[in-house]
C-alpha cells in the first residue's frame, strides 16, 4: 500500500482554522464600519435639508453592537428636546394634519431659534388650529429604511443596501487575505481550481 503525503491538506487545515479565527474579528469591525457609515449618511441629509433646530435628533443618532453581536442603527434620545424625539421623528417622516389643540408655545419657540420671527410659530399654531394648515413631511429615515405602518423598519432602501454589500465585500477581502497570507503557510490557486503551497 502506497504512502501519500497529506501534509498539503494538513497546512490548508490550518489557514482554514487561521480564516476561522479571522471571523468574528472581522464581522466585529465590518458592522462597526457599517454602522458609522449609516449614521454619517443619515446626519448628512439632517443637514442637507436644514432640519436641524436643537441638535437633540442630530446627537441622538446612533448605532451600537449588542451582546449577541447584531448591528442597531436608530435614535437613542439625548439632549434637550429628548422626551418630544418619539414623536418629533414620526412627524418628520410622514407630516401631521392640522392639530385642532396645537399648542402655541413651542412652535413660537422654535421660529423663534429658527427663523427670528416667533410670530411665525403663532401663526402656524393659529392655522393648524384652524384646521387650514397640517405639518409638511421631511423624511430623513426613510431614504435609509422602509416602514410599516406601526413606524417599525421592516426593510431596507438601496441607498442602504449598497452599503450593506460594500460592507461585505470589505468583510469577505479581509478573509481572502488571511487565507492567500496565512502565516508562513501561504497558498495559491492551482490548476483545476486546487489550492497547493506557494
Amino acid at each position: 500500500m502506497a504512502e501519500s503525503d497529506i501534509s498539503g491538506w494538513i497546512e490548508f487545515g490550518e489557514v482554514l482554522a487561521d480564516v476561522q479565527d479571522e471571523i468574528p474579528s472581522a464581522r466585529h469591525d465590518m458592522l462597526t464600519q457599517l454602522g458609522e457609515e449609516i449614521v454619517d449618511d443619515i446626519r448628512g441629509n439632517l443637514l442637507a435639508g436644514d432640519h436641524i433646530w436643537t441638535s437633540t435628533y442630530f446627537d441622538s443618532l446612533n448605532s451600537l453592537i449588542d451582546g449577541e453581536g447584531k448591528l442597531h442603527i436608530g435614535l437613542m434620545p439625548i439632549g434637550s428636546q429628548a422626551e418630544r424625539l418619539p414623536v418629533y421623528w414620526k412627524v418628520m417622516e410622514t407630516g401631521a394634519s392640522p392639530n385642532l389643540d396645537m399648542p402655541s408655545g413651542p412652535l413660537i419657540q422654535w421660529a423663534g431659534e429658527k427663523f427670528g420671527n416667533p410670530a411665525l410659530g403663532y401663526m402656524l399654531a393659529r392655522s393648524n388650529r384652524a384646521g387650514r394648515a397640517g405639518i409638511r413631511a421631511n423624511p430623513v429615515l426613510s431614504d435609509f429604511f422602509q416602514f410599516g405602518e406601526d413606524f417599525t423598519p421592516v426593510a431596507m432602501t438601496p441607498r442602504t443596501e449598497i452599503r450593506m454589500s460594500s460592507a461585505g465585500e470589505r468583510f469577505f477581502g479581509r478573509l481572502e487575505t488571511v487565507f492567500y497570507s496565512s502565516g508562513p503557510r501561504v497558498v495559491r490557486r492551482g490548476s483545476g481550481g486546487r489550492f497547493v503551497p506557494r
